[in-house]
Order: structure tokens, then C-alpha cells, then sequence
């Protein structure tokens, strides 16, 4: 948060004005190669120390395995859902020579 070029993100200003001394943010690296992010922050005096960056580090890929379970889940219960609770009811779908066919 001290380093100078962190002044050309107003993100880290609002940060200063909000009292954090400390920001890092690091990859959720899921199992299919997709990469998320996660950021934390410190309101502590002199930022993160080591052993709490290092305990970031540490928990990281459990914590994208965690990540990754519940946009799993999240994706099989969207999927499971039947049509008429995910698409308006005045929704069409295309037949196979590309007509619309509407929903009763």
C-alpha cells in the first residue's frame, strides 16, 4: 500500500481512506485450468506480516478447491433446474432446420 505506483489505482485510495495498510491478492487456480482471484486486506499496523502472507499462500489452493466445489455445485444445480424456472415463458427454441419453436 506505501509502494508509489499503487497511486495510479484509485482502488488503493479508497483503500488508504477506509484504513487498510495491507492488500495482496492471489490466483484460485481450478482443477480445468481456469484461474479466479481472491484479494484480502489488513487494517493492522505495517500491513501483512510474513508468517500471515505466507499462511495466505499456504491456504490458497485448499481454499480454490473449496471455490471450485461450490461453482461446481452451483453449476449442476443450474442444470438441473427444468427450463421453465431458468428461461421467461415466452421463450423460443430452435428446431433442427432452425425455426423457432415456441414454448407452451
Amino acid at each position: 500500500m506505501d509502494d508509489p505506483e499503487s497511486r495510479r489505482f484509485p482502488f488503493f485510495d479508497d483503500m488508504r481512506a477506509e484504513g487498510v495498510t495491507g492488500y495482496i491478492a492471489l490466483p484460485l487456480r481450478f482443477i480445468d485450468g481456469t484461474v479466479h482471484a481472491s484479494s484480502w486486506s489488513t487494517k493492522q499496523p505495517g500491513g501483512f506480516t510474513d508468517a500471515q502472507l505466507a499462511a495466505l499462500r499456504t491456504l490458497i489452493v485448499p481454499f480454490a478447491r473449496l471455490g471450485e466445489i461450490f461453482a461446481l455445485r452451483r453449476t449442476a444445480t443450474t442444470c438441473s433446474k427444468p427450463m421453465s424456472d431458468i428461461a421467461p415463458a415466452s421463450a423460443s427454441w430452435p428446431d433442427r432446420s432452425g425455426a423457432a419453436i415456441p414454448r407452451r
